[in-house]
């Protein structure tokens, strides 16, 4: 499987959310590092410290949303695979962020390979698909496109895994596609009669026949 580089980051996000919570904290309540409201001779606000703590309550309560959220993210992402090979087919994460993977068949696949693209920002790792059927693959695909219309580039910057292990791992698999789409056997061309024979011949009796 090919799987984000970036594994790590629900660590970093953990580590954001809690800065963002201590220095929420810090100026709604703690005043470590922040200044308080400013106050007269005998403790009370003034006109500057009444404006100065509506303004620390609006950005304590944002930070502290923002370090929450963060906190609660870092529990809940879970990296999933841009790629990976099945028995069933080749797994692509082509569609939009959060669906399902779409799965293609490996019967649908005539070639699997590996390349640099040139893009506008220099030479991209590209797992390169034909299909002979586009299946479920979105007509415009995420971090993906169609060169032609049977040529999917899918793009694997990030990814833990080169592409070209990845066409390499679907060998077996393709040929065992192959392999068996030849075994299934063909009707010769022709017009069949009711009994199924091509050209209309009539059906005799065979001596291998056995009546029941």
């Amino acid at each position: 499987m090919a799987k984000p580089k970036s594994r790590n980051r629900p660590l970093f996000m953990m580590v954001a959310g809690l800065i963002l919570a201590f220095t929420a904290a810090d100026v709604l309540w703690l005043n470590i590092l922040s200044q308080p409201p400013k106050v007269d001779d005998t403790g009370n606000l003034t006109t500057r410290g009444r404006k100065e703590l509506v303004l620390d309550r609006v950005w304590g309560i944002l930070l502290l949303t923002g370090g929450i959220g963060l906190m609660f993210g870092a529990f809940a992402i879970k990296p999933s695979p841009y790629a990976g090979v099945t028995s069933r087919g080749l797994l692509l994460r082509v569609g939009k962020p959060g669906e399902d993977q779409v799965l293609v068949p490996w019967e649908h696949i005539e070639d699997l390979s590996a390349a640099d693209v040139e893009d506008e920002l220099g030479l991209s790792p590209t797992l390169v698909v034909e299909v002979s059927e586009k299946g479920d693959i979105p007509a415009v695909p995420w971090r993906s496109q169609w060169h032609t219309p049977k040529r999917l580039l899918v793009d694997a910057t990030g990814w833990d895994v080169d592409p070209s292990a990845i066409a390499t791992a679907a060998i077996p698999h393709l040929e065992a596609a192959r392999i068996e789409a030849a075994e299934i056997p063909h009707w010769s061309e022709g017009i069949l009669d009711g009994g199924g024979n091509p050209g209309g011949a009539p059906s005799g009796p065979d001596e291998n026949d056995v009546d029941v």
